[in-house]
């Protein structure tokens, strides 16, 4: 991310450019426009960063034949510090009120650790992902790479220094140096490809996927890739130009391909980084002798430019799209705050990075005094947001809201019921009973998450009726004689659910079993393939999925129909794409929740679920004592539907109800298993 604007042969203007590229794939990908693989930037960033720095170091080496690491470490306090610190206090005190709800103190304590360049530890000990939902309402996640960066910058002049001086006694600095880098580079691309593939080959460490991408140790050898490059560079003047325009064109094509074709679902970095780490060092080595071809293109003036403002740019784009997205939430949202974050970028590269780099009045004390200002300047801007979050919570808006986002309590509590073996991953499938005093019968809640939602209302209902409650709910696992296929991945786990809950409520024989499911967004997202029982066919276009739903829920309610079991079958209820109440701004929670809702015609409604509601129809259709049930008059108002009613949240996201919204259907609920039971 950060700029050095000299290379083997002085000023390297295709080097910005390359910059650029790199900036531009992540700001696109964070931005939602088109390049799902776009965070392969960073790797670039890596690259760049190990060929400069090991370019610089080298020329001190082959002239002094030593290194002032002083001098070095000065350099790089005053061309990071002050820039990451304005950011530290500009977001710092925009995400008071800017910020995601809530997320002010994982904000809060990611910019302190930003601050001292250990972002990316901190963001490995949380429990999600870089690629999770609620990580990505986090303004400072993108700062884990500079931790990445700054603790290469550590490391790697005193490794390069130990090899050079190593070989110096056998007048083979360059060589023995390069062996080094080499056993360094290969052993964390050893590492690095373990850790995605699961293995835990270094102890203490319990997620080693997610250490992978956040670990300095098995990101050097991005580092090292271009470390060598650089050491390598006077073996490559006097390239043929047909030989340096053809590295050019291959090395952005990977770049580009990687940036097309990955995304989030793709084991990371390990062995798919290869490909546009290659890519940047085929882009280096192709400008080594000269700009030709695609090097030329990366030389002219918008590009450099773009590149110039690199590292202030990667600072502010990722926290005014997160703020962007929880005040104006839309389609173009994102884009517009990508591409007016360039203002600030460019501000902070004219008065505050340059002047501050290029000062001559600048002395060793005085820089580490810039440094140390800047690091607790950072440190009490986080501070402040903390304090800022402190009085958000007190406020009534907050308080409605994280009512609104507690988790629905599909089991009992202790001394309500049991719960019994978990199936599949344990934090997002369970199987539990509800046990009333002088319950006389059961009833039997069963699905994904939209059975899961409906808990509370279930329950009450069926307390109500004396009779107790097993529910079998696991997430994006519907209860249907179908297999799931997920971005081309069959799950096995969700075949496994189906046919162990199925077999407990034919030994249970409860009375009623309350069937939900996310029809809607089975149908409807491109993501998700259907296969009718085990077949290995599995339908991909709306109109298939719609024909295999149909088929996969009638085998399953008529079975149970032949068992002697009444099923209700929930339709889907209203859902809302994309929205989440944990993504509205902290500020319009405390001052106007309600504008952080949803809404459509009801019409609308009606017509997005109108597939999903007739494939269930059509499934249900003469089966003897099986019903289905729409909730639409409970969840709309006679025009519209929202995900608030009368000011109660009735919605936590756009596909789950809150526990208000659960509740609401009870009376419904009731009348529905009493109607089964007769």
């Amino acid at each position: 991310m950060t700029t050095e604007g000299t290379a083997s042969r002085g000023h390297r203007a295709d080097i910005q450019g390359l910059r650029a590229v790199a900036v531009l794939l992540v700001v696109l990908f964070h931005a939602e426009l088109g390049f799902s693989g776009g965070f392969v930037g960073v790797d670039v960033f890596f690259v760049i960063s190990g060929f400069v720095i090991t370019n610089l170091l080298t020329r001190e080496l082959d002239g002094t034949g030593g290194l002032r690491f002083g001098r070095f470490y000065l350099r790089r306090i005053r061309r990071l510090v002050p820039a990451l610190a304005l950011v530290l206090v500009g977001a710092g005190l925009l995400a008071i009120l800017a910020a995601p709800v809530g997320v002010q103190p994982i904000a809060a304590r990611t910019g302190a650790a930003a601050s001292v360049f250990l972002g990316n530890f901190y963001l490995y000990s949380t429990p999600h992902g870089y690629f999770a939902l609620d990580a990505g309402l986090n303004p400072f996640l993108h700062m884990w790479s500079l931790a990445v960066e700054e603790q290469f910058y550590l490391v790697f002049p005193l490794l390069l220094f130990a090899g050079w001086r190593l070989g110096s006694r056998t007048q083979r600095s360059r060589p023995i140096a390069i062996v080094v880098l080499s056993i360094v580079g290969l052993v964390s691309f050893g590492l690095s490809v373990a850790m995605v593939n699961g293995h835990a080959v270094l102890p203490g460490v319990a997620s080693p996927r997610e250490f992978a991408f956040f670990s300095s140790i098995t990101r050097a050898w991005e580092f090292a890739a271009g470390a060598l490059l650089a050491l390598a560079v006077v073996r490559l003047r006097r390239m043929p130009p047909a030989v340096a325009m053809l590295l050019g064109i291959v090395g952005l094509a990977a770049i580009l391909w990687a940036a097309l074709r990955y995304d989030a679902l793709t084991p990371f970095p390990g062995l798919n980084a290869a490909l546009p780490v290659l890519g940047a060092v085929l882009l280096l080595a192709a400008g080594i002798d000269g700009a030709i071809g695609v090097s030329r293109a990366l030389c002219t003036r918008p590009a450099v430019f773009v590149g110039d403002i690199s590292y202030s740019w990667y600072l502010w784009h990722w926290p005014l799209i997160v703020y962007a997205r929880a005040l104006w939430p839309g389609s173009f949202t994102a884009p517009i705050a990508a591409a007016v974050s360039i203002v600030p970028a460019y501000l902070s590269y004219r008065f505050v990075e340059n002047p501050i780099r290029r000062s001559e009045r600048l002395t060793p004390r005085r820089t580490v005094v810039v440094g140390a200002t800047g690091v607790l300047v950072g440190i009490l801007a986080c501070a402040g947001l903390a304090l800022g979050h402190r009085w958000v919570v007190g406020t009534s808006g907050y308080r409605s809201v994280q009512e609104a986002l507690r988790t629905h309590r599909v089991c009992p509590v202790r001394g309500q019921g049991r719960a019994t073996a978990q199936v599949g991953d344990p934090e997002v499938a369970v199987r539990c009973t509800w046990n009333f005093p002088g319950s006389t019968g059961m009833i039997a809640l069963v699905g994904d998450s939209n059975a899961g939602h409906l808990s509370e209302a279930v329950v009450r209902a069926s307390k109500s009726l004396d009779h107790s409650v097993y529910a079998a709910v696991s997430n994006g696992c519907p209860f249907a004689d179908v297999t799931m296929v997920v971005l081309g991945e069959r799950r096995a786990d969700c075949r496994r659910f189906y046919e162990q809950s199925l077999r407990t409520i034919e030994q249970r024989h409860p009375a009623v079993v309350v069937i939900g499911s996310s029809t809607t967004r089975y149908i409807r997202e491109g993501q998700f393939g259907i296969s009718v029982g085990t077949a290995p066919t599995v339908a991909h276009t709306p109109a298939a999925k719609t024909a295999a739903w149909q088929s996969g829920l009638h085998r399953t309610v008529r079975r149970l129909s032949t068992g002697g079991i009444h099923v209700v079958v929930v339709h889907p209820i209203p859902k809302y794409p994309g929205w989440d109440l944990r993504g509205c701004a902290a500020g319009r929670i405390a001052f106007s929740q309600y504008t952080c809702g949803r809404s459509t015609t009801r019409a609308h409604a009606i017509a997005e679920g109108a597939s999903a509601l007739a494939a269930e129809q059509r499934a249900i259709r003469g089966v003897a004592g099986v019903a289905g049930a729409s909730f639409l008059p409970q969840l709309c108002a006679p025009v519209t539907c929202a995900t608030d009613l009368a000011h109660v949240w009735l919605y936590h996201d756009g596909d789950h109800l809150s526990i208000k919204g659960s509740q609401r259907l009870t009376p419904r609920f009731r009348t529905l298993l009493l109607a089964a039971m007769r």
